[in-house]
């Protein structure tokens, strides 16, 4: 994305459409998913768990054994223990209840009769990190909210989301397949809502792009002023005269770290060379999105005259006025930004930056943008 380009992401049918989508009653809340996606899956599993204990006997008969304990040969837990806690008894004298939210607690599952154990209740995870990247939703909603002028927001349509799916049409149980799986329903709504994330959403990408935290006065010596003063528009100048606002920065930096759900994934092709996540509990050190994002730009654009020398300066050196000016010249062509008076690649902040700016590097490499070591 370059200055031109730029202008016209951040332009203002750009941010209707964005904010528009965003009002949508179709992209959720925490709690509304939260409380579809329990009832959905105790209801596939069976229909009575969702008022009573269910013998898992009948859940074996009729949908093989998703707990899997006795899989040997699968490396990882199905999503539907890694993404939901599940809480089985056991019946008479001697009770036992037990969670499962762990191999640990899995293993231990053997030990219980099976002709007595009962599934007593399914939950999704308190800390599941889909649920963060809904919330940094509503937040960027209610930001562009306060922080857009009133006559674009008067603009903004209701966005083009598909309607959340029903409970009946959230997941697909094969019979007897030992498998669930997310309804086609469900994938289509959640191709959607990506359409919203960077680098697919043009506003979207555009905030981030402009999020340089360059001192204004510096923007006016590189940007046209139509520019500029759209920045003021949409709240990108903030109380300190920089081209930055933070609750943009919050909300777009979480959501840039969606890996997945379920049994859905961000699906890229990283160089052999960078660690990307391939799942939400994978330890890459690079989340998709991030990758996705900056790739799209290294793609996309040609090599930004001066940036070199930046991309090789990402978190070394602090600094000065001058040289923050200077710097102020490539800012908006590029993917980077001002953090704790360093040049850092977005959305990474000083304290993470080391492992992600050698990755980085080594992407714009690929992608043919010299980088002056």
């Amino acid at each position: 994305m370059t200055t031109h380009s730029l202008a016209d992401a951040l332009a203002d049918r750009q941010v209707q459409e964005l904010l528009g989508a965003l009002q949508s009653e179709h992209v959720v809340t925490p709690g509304a998913f939260e409380n579809d996606v329990e009832q959905a899956l105790k209801e596939t599993i069976s229909s009575r768990l969702t008022d009573e204990p269910v013998a898992y006997e009948t859940i074996l008969d009729e949908h093989g054994d998703l707990v899997g304990s006795t899989d040997r040969e699968r490396e990882t837990l199905p999503w539907w223990l890694l993404d939901f806690v599940w809480t089985v008894d056991t019946e008479g004298s001697d009770q036992m209840e037990l969670t499962l939210d762990d191999p640990a607690s899995l293993s231990r599952f053997e030990d219980y009769p099976e002709g007595e154990t009962r599934v007593v209740d399914i939950s999704l995870r308190d800390d599941h990190p889909f649920k963060e990247v809904l919330t940094a939703l509503q937040d960027l909603k209610q930001a562009l909210a306060d922080e857009v002028d009133p006559e674009i927001i008067d603009g903004a349509g209701n966005g083009t989301i598909r309607s959340f799916p029903e409970r009946d049409r959230l997941f697909d149980s094969p019979y007897g397949d030992n498998k669930l799986e997310t309804h086609r329903d469900f994938e289509n709504w959640l191709g959607d809502l990506l359409g919203l994330f960077p680098p697919e959403n043009d506003a979207s990408t555009g905030l981030l792009m402009a999020l340089t935290n360059v001192r204004r006065s510096h923007a006016e010596n590189v940007l046209p002023d139509q520019t500029l003063s759209q920045f003021d528009r949409i709240g990108l100048v903030d109380e300190d005269d920089r081209i930055f606002n933070q609750r943009y920065y919050e909300a777009l930096g979480t959501i840039l770290e969606f890996v997945g759900v379920f049994d859905q994934h961000i699906s890229v092709n990283p160089p052999e060379e960078l660690d990307v996540q391939t799942d939400q509990y994978d330890d890459g050190e690079m989340f998709p999105l991030q990758y996705a994002f900056h790739d799209a730009w290294a793609s996309a654009n040609q090599p930004v005259d001066g940036a070199d020398e930046w991309f090789g300066r990402v978190g070394n050196s602090t600094l000065e006025t001058e040289e923050e000016r200077r710097f102020a010249n490539v800012a908006f062509d590029t993917p980077l930004w001002i953090h704790s008076s360093s040049v850092l690649f977005q959305p990474w902040e000083k304290s993470y930056y080391a492992s992600n700016r050698d990755q980085l590097h080594t992407l714009l490499d690929k992608r043919n943008h010299p980088v002056d070591e």
